[in-house]
């Protein structure tokens, strides 16, 4: 499984900030962006360099979520108008079709019943059923 490069930042940097998460003492400085003191550690500059890193990417996400939220309610509101209008325009075409079936199911039903109102009716003729043939 490979990583990518930004992926191993984000881990490696939670892997080296998390302890120093839990290892609050009263000698670190009360405030996030307090500078250090003469002489520090190394590993006191790693994690505040780290700290002040995570920082800025924490506040340069939310800037971004907040950007993308916007964008995306806005979208999020296009397309459910979109989509009310496209429902009612299938429902305006769906009763239309419905209206056209029934009325050419009506025709239909009154060409084979003989019921037709259009036209006079066909008379129907009455004939024997066997005759002879002249072959």
């Amino acid at each position: 499984m490979r990583l990518s490069p930004i992926k191993l930042f984000l881990l490696s940097s939670c892997l080296v900030a998390a302890p120093s998460v839990f290892a609050m003492t009263e000698t670190q400085p009360s405030t996030p962006n307090a500078p250090l003191p003469d002489n520090p550690s190394l590993g006191r500059v790693i994690l505040y360099k780290t700290g002040q890193t995570l920082q800025r990417i924490g506040n340069a996400t939310q800037r971004g979520a907040d950007k993308a939220s916007d964008k995306i309610q806005q979208k999020w509101d296009n397309t459910k108008e979109f989509g009310a209008e496209k429902t009612q325009a299938v429902q305006e075409k769906a009763n239309d079709v419905q209206q056209t079936a029934e009325k050419k199911w009506q025709q239909a039903k009154d060409v084979v019943t003989g019921n037709r109102t259009d036209t006079p009716p066909v008379p129907i003729e009455h004939g024997s059923l066997s005759q002879p043939t002249s072959n």
